[in-house]
């Protein structure tokens, strides 16, 4: 128990209140730790990519137009891209980043299709959007002895 209580009070002699700046850097990093978080991820891809196609950072700072200290800050993950520099980072690699989607498409309806063919004792089972096994079943219908659809949507 003494033990225990000479480290609490080594504690209380070298802790202290944290400062006004430390707050407010605590508080920033609390606020911002959405878009951080989207900046370390785009960052990751980026040097990823980087990585697997032998691209330098001199490189990659030449393809941009950019200098070499500007992809460093763009590769630490901290730093706020602007649309314009994604996409341009973007065009340079022939990577994609950004969802372009805004509306989002109607989802397409994928189904399981068991057909057994007249003649053989195996059956095939595929899985296909909606409109590909109804052609394809309707072209080969005089051969189909039974069919099963599953309906995934």
């Amino acid at each position: 128990m003494d033990k225990l209580r000479v480290n609490v009070d080594r504690l209380n002699c070298v802790a202290r209140e944290l400062t006004s700046e430390e707050r407010n850097l605590m508080e920033v990093r609390r606020r911002d730790r959405h878009w951080m978080s989207a900046s370390s991820a785009i960052a990751s891809k980026i040097k990823r990519h980087l990585r697997v196609n032998g691209i330098t950072n001199m490189e990659f700072a030449e393809m941009l137009g950019i200098t070499p200290a500007n992809v460093t800050r763009y590769l630490n993950g901290k730093t706020n891209f602007e649309l314009r520099t994604l996409v341009e980072i973007e065009r340079a690699l022939g990577l994609h980043i950004i969802d372009r989607e805004v509306v989002p498409q109607k989802e397409k309806k994928a189904v399981a299709i068991q057909v057994i063919y007249s003649g053989f004792d195996t059956e095939s089972t595929e899985r296909e959007e909606y409109m590909s096994v109804n052609m394809s079943v309707g072209k080969n219908r005089n051969k189909v002895k039974s069919t099963n659809i599953w309906d995934y949507a």
